[in-house]
């Protein structure tokens, strides 16, 4: 069985993004997502065969899915965004403009160059001069950038 699944997903790599479209509506009976990548609808299409093949998600991944993000899991809900969890006594450490900066999560909220602050924003826009998401500017969630 898993033989005749890897030659399947082997046969996905040689098919035009048209023919996985066609694949997808011969095997899922409704029409393939609008995505325009081959290799994403190759790659939805494989997921699709396997879960079949061997079986979905465990229900206790799903729910761990949906408390991460409700859309995740196939809910259809947008998720609310990731809540921080740092622990306190945690050092954020920043590099901006050659002068390192550093700040110690409390248990309510973040200190500062002698300060306490209720949030990293407040934190980021008064070493930059600009507005910044705090999480963002000490790459708690995408890479920060460098100016």
């Amino acid at each position: 069985m898993a033989d005749d699944i890897d030659s399947t997903i082997e046969r996905l790599d040689q098919m035009s993004l048209d023919e996985l479209r066609a694949e997808w509506m011969r095997r899922q009976r409704r029409p393939a997502p609008g995505c325009r990548s081959k290799e994403l609808l190759r790659g939805l299409l494989a997921y699709a065969i396997q879960e079949k093949a061997y079986g979905g998600l465990t229900a206790e991944t799903r729910r761990r899915l949906r408390e991460i993000n409700p859309k995740a899991a196939g809910s259809g809900k947008k998720g609310a965004p990731r809540k921080l969890r740092l622990m306190p006594g945690t050092i954020l450490v920043r590099e901006w403009h050659g002068t390192s900066h550093k700040v110690v999560v409390l248990e309510n909220g973040f200190s500062y160059d002698g300060q306490r602050f209720a949030d990293l924003s407040t934190i980021a826009r008064g070493i930059t001069g600009t507005r910044w998401s705090g999480p963002r500017f000490f790459g708690l969630n995408k890479p920060a950038q460098t100016r």
